[in-house]
C-alpha cells in the first residue's frame, strides 16, 4: 500500500497523520507513527522551506506486511538544500535537551529503526510487530 500527499505549510499535516493511520492500518503503533510523520512535516516546514507557505512538503508513506511485520517507510522531502551531517543533528544530550532546536531529528531517530537523508528528503523506515491474531489467520 502507498499513499502520496503533497502540503503547503502545516496547517493540514493532522489529515495526513490521520489517513496514513487508516489507510495503512498503523493504530498499533500509532503514538509513534504521529510522533515521526509530526516531527519530520515540522522540520520540513521550519528548516527545509524556511516556513514558507508557498513551498511544498511531499509525504510518502508505504507499508509492506510480511509473515510477522509490517514494514513502514515514511519519505518525507521539502524544497530545502538537504541534511549533510545527520549523526551530528540527532546527537542530543542534557546540555542540548532544552535547546529550541535539535529534538525533532533526536525523536525521529528514537522511534525508527533506521533514518537516511537523500538530498532534501528524509527517509525513515519503521518495523511494526503485527498482532498475534493477524499472524493465525494467514
Amino acid at each position: 500500500m502507498e499513499t502520496t500527499y503533497r502540503i503547503y505549510g502545516i496547517n493540514d499535516y493532522t489529515s495526513v497523520i490521520e489517513d496514513s493511520l487508516e489507510k495503512h492500518d498503523l493504530h498499533d503503533a500509532a503514538f509513534a507513527i504521529k510522533m515521526l510523520l509530526t516531527e519530520g512535516i515540522t522540520n520540513a516546514f521550519k528548516h527545509g522551506n524556511h516556513c514558507d507557505h508557498k513551498k511544498s512538503i511531499n509525504v510518502h508513506v508505504k507499508s509492506k506486511i510480511t509473515s510477522i511485520m509490517k514494514e513502514v517507510t515514511i519519505i518525507i522531502g521539502d524544497c530545502g538544500k538537504g541534511i549533510y551531517d545527520l549523526p551530528k543533528v540527532t546527537d542530543m544530550n542534557e546540555e542540548k535537551l532544552l535547546e529550541e532546536a535539535g529534538r525533532g531529528l533526536f525523536l525521529i531517530k528514537h522511534y525508527s529503526d533506521k533514518v537516511q537523508v537523500s538530498n532534501n528528503a528524509l527517509h525513515i523506515y519503521k518495523k511494526i510487530q503485527r498482532r498475534k491474531y493477524e499472524i493465525d489467520s494467514n
